[in-house]
């Protein structure tokens, strides 16, 4: 009979996953966000693209690593081109970083822990996802399975074949948002400061060893693709050095950036910080007192999370750009700490001493903590309902307008950075710089580089020329001159008139032979 509770109980437990994991997900299916955002728009492309034989950055340039790029391309390959592909593709992986946060925090904290915190992150991660389809979300799964596998590894005293995975595993999390990788650097810095002594030394070297090895292996792979493909140059260039550069911002827009995240998951982040706190605390005073609730490989994986937890914030910020999806690579180690946090105060609660109104209290002020969260997450999936414009632009205006005026065959060249009316419209766009951040970015654009832009625009003629009226990217406008750029730009505007307004945007449609 208790075998049979037994499985009742995790059962039921475990079949909360998949309700709330759907509920997570329902307001960015395609149906309620018909249109997506600016980065899922190139995404979207450049997915497109290659199940037509092209390369990123060889073909399309995109600041973003390879990942995402090839999981539009198996979501769009297994829906024949839909972006249901992509949606089931979110789903799965969500699910099973759900599966992975719970049985985790579950095994070391307990199923009440577990279960909230569960619900907690969830909901915050409803009201940063922002349209969905962001490379950071893709990443989920591959932290919190990092995270596992660092808690199995120290419970066995041993790295082995977990380490290897593990370095697999943070190889493809680098590959997908460089600053996804902070589990890992934790570990090494874990590892290099708590086991390379006398006697242990070889042990540690062995894991560090298995770590980067698995590391490596991802990267040799990748790095192989591109430089038989031709792509490598431009994989370097658009994926490390442009974002060097874009991550070069002030230290008052990282800590604004950091201030902003925090605020963003708000429930999440008061304890998390609560459980972070509580960790030092823990490890420093209390850790005789309460060893009997937690195991050795419990305390170990506190104490990764420890470091792991200021090298996730100062990652989070690096670019200095707050937008709400950068934030979710924070909640791995936010579900981790805040599990403790529940973990320390439900400890304390059953102790004799605390009274029945304590626990009561207790009970009611947790309850008005997973409200706010709630509502925040209400007002998040309201603002994404039915996201059909950006701005005030009606994306199925002017999709419907593109494909009546253009054939299949000709190129449309979206003045600003708004792939998505390309993949939307499925029209080509003239060249590789889809969107053209790259060409305005002072101390990464070059005269090569806008020479290649408008090069391609004048070989291929777009039917259409459409001015998002971008303020990052004035058309025509460009800060670097050189005679081969000016009788480019001499040709677009004798070439190109106006023919119509859409909205705040102007349709300049060729006129030539």
């Amino acid at each position: 009979m208790k075998i049979i509770l037994n499985i009742k109980n995790r059962v039921s437990s475990e079949m909360l996953i998949l309700p709330v994991v759907l509920l997570a997900m329902l307001p960015i299916n395609p149906l309620n966000m018909p249109f997506v955002r600016r980065d899922a728009g190139v995404f979207l492309y450049t997915g497109w693209r290659i199940l037509n034989g092209q390369v990123p950055y060889r073909d399309v340039w995109d600041n973003k690593p390879p990942m995402i790029f090839y999981i539009n391309a198996a979501g769009l390959a297994i829906m024949d081109g839909s972006r249901w592909g992509i949606w089931l593709i979110e789903f799965i992986l969500l699910l099973i970083a759900a599966l992975i946060s719970f049985k985790l925090i579950k095994k070391i904290f307990g199923p009440l822990p577990a279960i909230f915190v569960l619900c907690l992150w969830m909901l915050s991660f409803v009201g940063i996802i922002s349209g969905g389809n962001y490379a950071t979300e893709y990443t989920l799964s591959l932290q919190f399975a990092c995270l596992w596998l660092a808690y199995e590894s120290e419970n066995k005293g041993v790295y082995a074949w977990r380490g290897y995975l593990m370095g697999v595993l943070l190889g493809i999390s680098f590959l997908t948002k460089q600053n996804t990788i902070g589990i890992g650097l934790a570990i090494v810095l874990y590892i290099l400061f708590s086991k390379l002594r006398p006697g242990r030394w070889k042990r540690a070297f062995s894991d560090l060893l298995l770590i980067f090895f698995g590391g490596i292996t991802t990267l040799a792979i990748v790095v192989s693709f591109f430089a038989v493909q031709g792509g490598l140059p431009q994989f370097w260039d658009a994926a490390f050095v442009y974002n060097l550069v874009r991550s070069s911002s002030s230290l008052m827009n990282h800590i604004r950036s950091t201030i902003t995240g925090m605020v963003y998951l708000s429930t999440l982040t008061l304890l998390a910080f609560i459980g972070w706190g509580g960790g030092l605390i823990y490890l420093k005073f209390l850790k005789f007192q309460f060893k009997h609730t937690l195991d050795q490989g419990a305390v170990s994986f506190l104490s990764i999370g420890l470091i792991d937890f200021p090298i996730e914030l100062f990652l989070a910020s690096t670019s200095g750009y707050s937008y709400r999806h950068y934030y979710l690579a924070l909640l791995p180690i936010f579900a981790v700490f805040a599990g403790f946090a529940l973990w320390i105060l439900l400890t304390q609660l059953s102790y004799p001493d605390i009274s029945k109104r304590a626990t009561r209290w207790f009970l009611a002020c947790s309850v008005v903590v997973f409200l706010i969260p709630l509502v925040g997450a209400g007002i998040a999936v309201i603002k994404d309902t039915n996201y059909t414009s950006n701005e005030g632009m009606d994306y199925d205006r002017i999709v419907s307008y593109v494909q009546l005026h253009t054939s299949k065959d000709d190129f449309v060249l979206i003045w600003g950075a708004e792939a998505a009316i390309n993949f939307s419209s499925q029209r080509l766009s003239p060249s590789r710089f889809v969107y053209q951040y790259p060409l305005y970015k002072e101390g990464y654009n070059n005269q090569k580089m806008i020479e290649e832009f408008l090069g391609d625009v004048f070989r291929h003629k777009p039917r259409l020329i459409i001015d998002a009226k971008n303020s990052e990217t004035p058309i025509y406008d460009f800060k670097i001159t050189s005679p081969q750029i000016n009788a480019d730009l001499s040709f677009l505007r004798t070439n190109y008139k106006v023919r119509e307004s859409l909205g705040e945007w102007t349709v300049y449609e060729y006129v030539g032979e």
